[in-house]
């Protein structure tokens, strides 16, 4: 069998089903992972990569109860826009929650640089983009909100070798909102800025 047609065979016998995980669904699909303590990673640019990631996955499917094992419990930081400083994971979930509990929100890493400071501590610098689908009031989910932003996060190894936490963060905006990103706030009006989350 030739390969064209191996793969006519293979995109004809695999049903496609295209749709999106919410916040409310069971999947697994867009979860984050707890780092098993046996599985350590290559070098610690990869243990730190995985804990970024798994913040992402956390935020965008509204899991804060994996926060710890991101962030360290005494967390400190700050983000823009509603502009909060936090102490502590629990205070990082709530403010979290209360900012997104009107949207469904899509957080998308790209451009990083981590340094090495020494075997047990880390600085990383990471861009993200971040697009908002919401609510004003309970039938317009015709709302959309486009913020792009930075993360500088110092982290620290974990008890387990291989993963790496978040012991402060300083999230911020790096350009203009596109939409209307009032509403997230719960605001009457549309404001050009919008959160970092």
């Amino acid at each position: 069998m030739q390969l064209s047609s191996l793969l006519v065979v293979l995109a004809t016998s695999v049903p496609l089903t295209l749709g999106y995980v919410t916040p409310n669904d069971d999947s697994t699909f867009s979860q984050p992972r707890k780092n098993p303590p046996d599985y350590p990673f290559a070098n610690p640019v990869d243990g730190i990569r995985f804990t970024l990631a798994q913040y992402i996955l956390a935020v965008n499917g509204k899991r804060f109860d994996f926060f710890p094992q991101v962030f360290t419990p005494d967390v400190t930081g700050r983000y823009d826009r509603p502009i909060f400083e936090f102490n502590g994971t629990e205070d990082l979930a709530r403010r979290l929650n209360e900012t997104l509990v009107r949207v469904t929100a899509q957080h998308h890493l790209s451009t990083q640089s981590i340094d090495l400071i020494n075997n047990t501590h880390a600085y990383a610098v990471t861009y993200v983009t971040e697009y908002y689908f919401g609510v004003k009031g309970d039938k317009d989910t015709s709302h959309k909100y486009f913020i792009t932003g930075q993360y500088q996060d110092e982290l620290k190894r974990a008890n387990n070798e291989s993963a790496w936490l978040i012991y402060h963060r300083d999230a911020g905006l790096t350009g203009p909102g596109f939409g209307e990103g009032a509403w997230i706030y719960g605001d009457n009006k549309t404001t050009g800025n919008s959160a970092t989350t």
